[in-house]
């Protein structure tokens, strides 16, 4: 597919630097013999190309080519009609970026991730286009521009203090990666912008991004919160359905034979335009930036996975399902002046090697936005057949003013860990109003008696024992003959929001549920090669058949899906990098 360009150069304008952007070969680089080839399956395209950065010269695009020696490079693999996967692999090299005083790191580093950001901006633009479109229709509330606007307003607000946090702060690490997300973001606004014919590119991305935590920061501008305590159970049970995203599970084996993970993402269907990535960044003379490579379940124009399922330097995981937060008086302390998840996540990805040290970074500059439970699991802590050291098993836990975490091994060494969109930690649990609401719904809503708290205290040891049965447990939706399910399908590990009938616990079909599951393991990680990686499987899930393939044909004339498969009943795949 050809990529669609407005100019051929244009004006780059970003605090670290100001630069040329031009489509053509540098002169310095003579022929196509050292691109590299990457293989694609069945039903796939390929898009790739490379960008170089030369002070003095600016950037340089050159289209259908991999090259390794260029400053960023990459490609796109369009399977999501396939596999129900895209594909995005991109690699950075700041020692191929040529800039004037090559002792400035900073500025050397940045124009190397603008230059990843260039790539994915390019590469993806139709994805990112249709992605916003099917996005925007499922959280903006339908005819209120002005939302949109004050939305907007508050995006640009926090993103600004965010660059002057990182622009004042030069010896603190945490602001020097957070400039480096900004370069690559900066990057991808601008490759976005040559390729697409969006005329608001910047606004496209921001949402795109901040769409997990703009839920919380639109309840904020509107002061309209959902009022949990006016509903009936139905209504309530709906309600905690859509807003509790995700379900994990790690599983150590009895005899310590392997550490696995799992993790399943709960949310509206309009959002499985999904797209696996593998970012390789290598950066210059900056100690603190030790995260270069991570893989993630993400989507289009997402620099961070929003799920979150990572694997980061294929030494430690990242899990993540979000917790509701009912008492509302918590988010008076949201302000713009401050980091949202999605760049304190990739911060501390990019400077943690432990899971104590991640969470540290990640507690600071609290946004209040897009409240969950992170799990870390740190494989060097595993011995095979050996031990399970402390630290194996961080949580961390948010809640507007408050991120709390704290060492969990010794509950992993029992034999797992379950995840299901309740707090964990009781100061989090008690302050986000749970007993209330436990009090008013009864047990379902507590930690120890919620649905899948019971279901993984049955399933997990006896049937979680392989990847086969890791994946098979985190695709489940027996709602019709599990007694834990009570005939609600999402009373389930997998929910499909879409079988929901009237006559049930909620009060009816919508196209929202568990549409993903990610799979792997300690093992499966070292094997190497293309026997290693992340199983993944994209869709609403079917229960190995038991249960029908979801359709838009029922759902397609009241909720955008610009570009998505029109049935979903895909395999298992084994994805990884290629380059």
């Amino acid at each position: 597919m050809l990529l669609l360009w407005l100019a051929t150069t244009v004006i780059v304008t970003t605090t670290a630097l100001s630069a040329r952007i031009r489509r053509e070969i540098p002169p310095r680089v003579a022929d196509a013999s050292g691109c590299l080839n990457v293989t694609v399956g069945p039903g796939e395209t390929l898009r790739s190309l490379s960008v170089y950065f030369y002070s003095g010269e600016g950037y340089y695009i050159r289209d259908g080519c991999i090259d390794p020696n260029a400053t960023a490079f990459g490609y796109f693999a369009d399977g999501v009609n396939a596999t129900g996967w895209d594909r995005l692999e991109v690699t950075v090299s700041a020692a191929a970026a040529y800039t004037d005083n090559d002792q400035d790191y900073i500025d050397k580093n940045r124009a190397a991730m603008f230059a990843a950001g260039l790539v994915e901006g390019l590469l993806t633009s139709d994805r990112i286009e249709a992605h916003f479109v099917n996005l925007a229709d499922t959280i903006i509330p339908k005819g209120d521009a002005n939302l949109t606007e004050r939305l907007r307003d508050w995006l640009d607000e926090q993103a600004d203090w965010a660059q002057n946090f990182s622009d004042s702060n030069p010896q603190d690490a945490m602001a020097r990666n957070v400039g480096y997300l900004l370069a690559q973001f900066q990057g991808l606004i601008n490759g976005f912008s040559l390729a697409s014919t969006s005329q608001s590119p910047k606004f496209v991305l921001h949402f795109i991004n901040a769409a997990a935590d703009s839920s919380d920061v639109l309840n904020v501008l509107t002061d309209r919160w959902p009022d949990w305590k006016q509903m009936g159970p139905a209504q309530f049970a709906q309600f905690v359905a859509r807003t509790g995203h995700c379900t994990a599970l790690i599983r150590l084996l009895p005899g310590l034979e392997d550490l696995l993970a799992a993790h399943n993402t709960w949310n509206a269907y309009s959002a499985t335009l999904r797209s696996f990535k593998h970012y390789d960044f290598r950066l210059d003379n900056d100690t603190s930036f030790v995260g270069g490579r991570q893989s993630f379940g993400g989507y289009p124009g997402t620099l961070a996975s929003l799920d979150a399922f990572y694997v980061l330097n294929d030494r430690m995981l990242l899990l993540q399902t979000t917790n509701s937060v009912f008492n509302k008086t918590l988010f008076k302390s949201i302000s713009p002046r401050s980091l949202l998840a999605w760049q304190r996540v990739r911060a501390a990805n990019q400077l943690a090697e432990t899971g104590q040290q991640w969470a540290k970074q990640f507690s600071r500059f609290n946004s209040g936005t897009y409240n969950n439970q992170y799990m870390l699991v740190d494989l060097n802590k595993f011995k095979r057949n050996a031990s399970l050291d402390n630290g194996a098993l961080t949580i961390v836990e948010q809640i507007p003013g408050l991120v709390r975490y704290s060492d969990q091994t010794a509950i992993l060494r029992t034999g797992y860990w379950p995840s299901y969109n309740v707090p964990f930690h009781q100061d989090v649990y008690q302050l986000s109003g749970y007993p209330e609401v436990v009090k008013k719904f009864g047990l379902d809503y507590s930690y120890q008696l919620a649905p899948r708290a019971k279901i993984l205290r049955r399933d997990a040891v006896n049937q979680a024992g392989s990847l086969d049965g890791m994946r098979r447990l985190m695709r489940s939706s027996r709602y019709r003959t599990d007694p834990y399910s009570e005939r609600d399908p999402c009373k389930c590990l997998c929910c499909r929001g879409d079988l929901l009938t009237r006559s049930g616990s909620a009060d009816s079909p919508a196209a929202f549920g568990c549409y993903d599951a990610k799979v792997t393991s300690s093992d499966l990680l070292s094997r190497g090669g293309t026997k290693s990686g992340v199983w993944a499987i994209s869709g609403p899930t079917v229960d190995d058949g038991r249960l029908k393939p979801f359709s838009w044909a029922s759902f397609g004339a009241n909720v955008s899906h610009t570009l998505l498969p029109g049935v979903y009943n895909f395999s298992w795949v084994l994805v990884q990098p290629r380059l």
